[in-house]
């Protein structure tokens, strides 16, 4: 148990010191940033280096795994070959990410400026130059903190390991949208991820393929028992697809 302590609590160093080096890359890639990328991914990994040889000095060398393989952060490191260092947890591999990853923005036009917050004419300029832009997939955060996959190791309800680091694939498959009703998931508040067959064992009800995310609203019409009201037709349809799951697996239990 106190073995399964020591790596939750690893584990969830990890998510918090890759939240702090995507931050800093996040800062540093409007710049020729490639250089500084590099120069940090290497100071990061021969750190890494001597503090896994000092955490596990018979099987540090074991533990170097390519981006690709990592459990957390899979829209970010998906097709990635370089290793870097992990730690097992649960037969699920967490591990560093790296700098190089994000993608450098570089300006287009020079500065405007009149491009100012405190203007109107400055604010409608802002929009403009913005508004062509859409944001790189591989940029974005994690949807579990590092508090989240600390007491996961906890619990021996589904709420477990797997679901948090299963979520995150679940949440890449569906593009930060409800299943439902298509809305954007961008605040931790309003986006649930839904069990759809809440019946199947511990060792496959968090599996990917039976996890939907889902936002708030659209999560409560699923689990309540009145018809859904005030929505359009194609989302009142998959909202009912989604209960007809659950009843079904409730008469097939009884």
């Amino acid at each position: 148990m106190k073995r399964m302590d020591n790596t939750s609590d690893r584990v969830a160093q990890i998510q918090r010191i890759n939240a702090m080096i995507m931050g800093i890359a996040e800062y540093i890639k409007i710049s020729i940033c490639s250089k500084a990328f590099s120069v940090l991914d290497h100071r990061i990994y021969v750190s890494c280096h001597y503090t896994w040889k000092r955490m596990y000095p018979d099987t540090a060398s074991h533990m170097k795994i390519p981006l690709g393989k990592l459990s957390n952060l899979p829209h970010r490191h998906d097709g990635y070959t370089a290793k870097t260092h992990a730690i097992e947890c649960q037969n699920m591999w967490v591990g560093i990410t790296m700098a190089f990853i994000t993608h450098s923005q570089h300006e287009k036009l020079p500065m405007n400026q009149k491009m100012t917050p405190y203007t109107a004419e400055g604010r409608a300029i802002y929009i403009r130059q913005r508004k062509s832009q859409k944001p790189l997939p591989k940029d974005r955060p994690s949807v579990n903190t590092w508090e989240d996959l600390r007491m996961s190791a906890y619990k021996n309800s589904i709420y477990n390991f797997e679901y948090f680091m299963n979520r995150e694939y679940a949440f890449n498959r569906d593009k930060w949208k409800c299943r439902c009703c298509g809305a954007a998931l961008t605040t931790r508040k309003g986006r649930h991820c839904h069990h759809v067959n809440r019946r199947l064992p511990l060792d496959k009800i968090n599996r990917v393929p039976n996890l939907a995310w889902v936002c708030q609203d659209c999560h409560q019409r699923i689990h309540s028992f009145y018809a859904p009201v005030n929505i359009d037709e194609k989302t009142r349809r998959k909202i009912l697809k989604f209960r007809e799951k659950l009843d079904q697996m409730k008469s097939t239990s009884e």
